[in-house]
C-alpha cells in the first residue's frame, strides 16, 4: 500500500458511506496537497486534505504475510521485510465545528475500517487563527498507517543470451534469443534462432 493507495481507499471508503454524514448532494473528499487547502481557491468546506509527513521503520509486524490494504487485496502476498508507518496530517475542512467535527469523526472511522489494527491517531488540534475562521472550521490530525515493504518475488529468472566473439564491421552475424524460465524450471526446448 502507498501514499496514493491509502487516498484512494479513503475516497471509495466515503463515496460509499460519507454523504449520509452531510446534507445531500456534497461532495466529500479526501484531497492530496496544499493546492487542495480552503486557502487556496481550489478547495471549500467540506473538504479533507491529507499531507504526508514522516516516515517511521521498523521490523514487519507480520513477516509471513501482508496486511490487507483497503481494497481487500494482501493476505498471503509476498513476504514483508520492514513495516514502513506513514504519517499523515490530515486537515478536515467544515463550515462550522459540527461539521468539521463530523468529518473528524468520518476520517477516523474510514481509517478503523480500512486498516485496523494497522493505523493509530496522533494528537488534534483545532485552528484558532481568526483569519482562517472566516473560511471555515480547521481540525489538524496525525494519523499513522503502517504498511508492509515487501520483498520482490522471484517469479523467474532471466537467462542471459550466448554471446559470441565481436562481428567484423559489415558481416551479418547469428544471435541467440534469452529465455525466461519459471524458477526451479529446465529449458523445454533449445534457444530460437533469430539469424538476419
Amino acid at each position: 500500500m502507498n501514499i496514493a493507495e491509502i487516498i484512494e481507499g479513503l475516497n471509495e471508503w466515503i463515496a460509499d458511506r460519507g454523504p449520509a454524514e452531510f446534507v445531500s448532494g456534497q461532495l466529500i473528499q479526501v484531497q492530496l496537497g496544499a493546492e487542495y487547502s480552503v486557502t487556496h481557491t481550489n478547495g471549500s468546506p467540506p473538504i479533507i486534505v491529507a499531507y504526508p509527513d514522516t516516515d517511521g521503520f521498523s521490523q514487519p509486524h507480520d513477516p509471513g504475510s501482508v496486511p490487507n490494504d483497503p481494497r481487500g487485496r494482501g493476505r498471503g502476498n509476498p513476504k514483508s521485510i520492514r513495516d514502513v508507518t506513514i504519517v499523515f496530517q490530515f486537515e478536515c475542512w467544515g463550515i462550522d465545528f459540527d461539521a468539521t467535527e463530523r468529518l473528524r469523526n468520518l476520517l477516523v472511522r474510514a481509517f478503523h475500517q480500512m486498516t485496523e489494527p494497522h493505523f493509530t491517531l496522533g494528537v488534534g488540534k483545532w485552528n484558532r487563527d481568526t483569519k482562517l475562521a472566516a473560511l471555515g472550521r480547521l481540525y489538524t490530525i496525525a494519523v499513522g498507517v503502517r504498511c508492509p515493504v515487501l520483498a520482490v518475488p522471484q517469479k523467474t529468472v532471466q537467462v542471459a543470451p550466448k554471446v559470441g566473439p565481436a562481428p567484423e564491421p559489415g558481416t551479418q552475424t547469428n544471435m541467440t534469443a534469452g529465455v525466461e524460465l519459471e524458477a526451479g524450471a529446465s529449458n523445454p526446448e533449445p534457444p530460437i534462432d533469430v539469424s538476419t
